[in-house]
């Protein structure tokens, strides 16, 4: 589909980030103002009505026009930056940078994007690399001792003993205060409340499988670690900023997900390692480099084998993504989505050499 936009300009910022700047027209927006407004009125209950009848103007005075316009701004902008890709043939990386530059009701919706584009990135011999690599150190067979069994199931018990005094708004102990005896006793009826398990001795055996497919799915992502990082070594590529600003983005939202999940506020943490944000971010811009030019050497190894993901699992997961992360943006969902999946098929893909590799070399010390 072309894009529906007037005034489409296209400036490089670098040789590898581009801003395209457009103008929606203002019939354009209120078709789509329209639409969205149609698709909230069947969700949206109001009182004298039955579900999805009450009349539209009934609808937007509930909602608001601020909320229906971002949701206009949203999925507008993102339909139009795929059509303005497509048919400009960009090869855009990561997410983009959307501006509002332009809004007023009844006027023409003015827009500015950045975003980055694949670089040039001339590639050792990868298949050579990836043999050589997973040759060298196949992936041992996982084992698990009693005593990570033992600490895995410990800290379990742990958090459920400290659930249980949350819910009854009791005071919570230092962790390295709690005894043994402190901790819920492994019962059958206890493991069935944390989840799938019929029983103990189900629990127990399902732990240790779970921990021996954890071991190697480190060791894995150790080795693959290794095969990108001897690509790289092999290649030269030019690492958008965006692209490296991107991935500090992600890191910071990880980091503050995982404080928010420990109980923690971030400007506590902040003022606990006595650091702020910015140099947190400065002294991870080396990682966030490597991160990038990692995704760099994937994207161009998927273009080059044409690997692709199923476009129905992208839908599925994205859906599925977008139910917990109801505040994201979908576009963004979806290439993050898609671009996960690309990257486990592209790294299948180079072990399957590996695995080839390591079949040949024990074939010929057969015969």
């Amino acid at each position: 589909m072309k894009p529906i936009s007037k005034n489409i300009k296209i400036e490089e910022v670098t040789d590898a980030e581009v801003e395209i700047t457009a103008e929606v027209p203002a019939e354009e927006v209120t078709k789509h103002y329209n639409k969205i407004l149609e698709k909230e009125r069947k969700d949206t209950e109001i009182d004298g009505f039955r579900k999805g009848k009450a009349p539209l103007e009934m609808v937007e005075r509930k909602i608001g026009q601020g909320p229906l316009m971002q949701s206009v701004d949203e999925s507008l902008l993102n339909e139009e930056y795929r059509r303005i890709i497509e048919e400009k043939d960009l090869k855009p990386l990561g997410r983009p940078e959307i501006t509002i530059t332009k809004i007023a009701p009844g006027n023409d919706l003015g827009f500015k994007i950045k975003t980055a584009l694949m670089p040039e990135v001339e590639l050792g011999d990868y298949k050579e690399i990836a043999k050589k690599t997973l040759s060298e150190k196949p992936l041992a067979k996982p084992e698990v001792s009693e005593n990570e069994k033992k600490e895995t199931i410990r800290n379990i018990r742990l958090s459920h003993f400290l659930y249980d005094k949350r819910k009854r708004k009791e005071e919570i102990p230092p962790p390295e205060s709690i005894k043994e005896e402190d901790l819920p006793k492994l019962t059958d009826e206890l493991v069935s409340s944390f989840g799938s398990f019929s029983d103990v001795k189900d629990f127990d055996q399902k732990i240790e499988k779970h921990l021996k497919q954890e071991k190697k799915n480190r060791e894995k992502e150790k080795l693959w670690a290794k095969m990108i990082e001897a690509i790289i070594e092999q290649s030269t590529i030019k690492t958008p900023t965006l692209l490296i600003e991107y991935e500090l983005e992600k890191m910071t939202a990880q980091l503050k997900d995982d404080i928010k999940r420990s109980g923690l506020e971030f400007s506590e943490y902040l003022n606990k390692i006595n650091k702020t944000e910015e140099e947190i971010r400065s002294g991870w811009k080396e990682n966030a480099k490597k991160r990038a030019q990692t995704q760099l050497i994937l994207n161009t190894i998927a273009t080059k084998e044409n690997i692709k993901p199923n476009p129905e699992i992208v839908e599925a997961q994205t859906k599925q993504m977008l139910e917990h992360y109801k505040e994201a943006r979908p576009e963004n969902v979806r290439i993050f989505v898609e671009t996960q999946l690309m990257n486990e098929k592209t790294l299948v893909f180079l072990s399957s050499l590996g695995e080839s590799s390591e079949k040949i070399k024990k074939n010929k010390s057969k015969k």
